[in-house]
């Protein structure tokens, strides 16, 4: 893949007829499996296939995927989010854990009681 059509692959698997879609996903995991460990993780985060899109997100993680960078911001992550291993994930690649105001997860309580108390104190303006 080049860096042009580098995110082509997996959005042709998300997009394709239903029972095509498991036959191009294991295509583009034999293909790029040592290479493209992020881009099969949004496949599977996508697919609300959340166990497989971790372990491919850790498999992106041992092999310095830049793709990594978009892992807070990425869309085709977000039915991720609400699991407690997102956050643990993003304290791993050392990404700060900021909530959005949809999340209840337990550290997100916190951060809004916590951040909230910061402003109303005057603190943190």
């Amino acid at each position: 893949m080049t860096s042009d059509d580098r995110g082509a692959e997996p959005i042709h698997v998300l997009i394709g007829p239903l029972p095509q879609v498991g036959a191009d996903l294991r295509e583009l995991i034999t293909k790029y499996h040592e290479s493209h460990a992020y881009q099969i993780a949004e496949v599977y985060a996508f697919r609300n296939q959340s166990d497989e899109a971790f372990v491919w997100l850790d498999r992106a993680h041992a092999q310095r995927d830049g793709g990594l960078i978009e892992t807070k911001v990425d869309p085709l992550l977000k039915n991720l989010e609400r699991d407690p291993r997102y956050t643990a994930f993003l304290n791993k690649i050392h990404l700060p854990t900021i909530c959005r105001p949809y999340n209840t997860g337990p550290e997100c309580v916190i951060d809004r009681i916590k951040t909230s108390s910061a402003c109303s104190s005057g603190e943190g303006h």
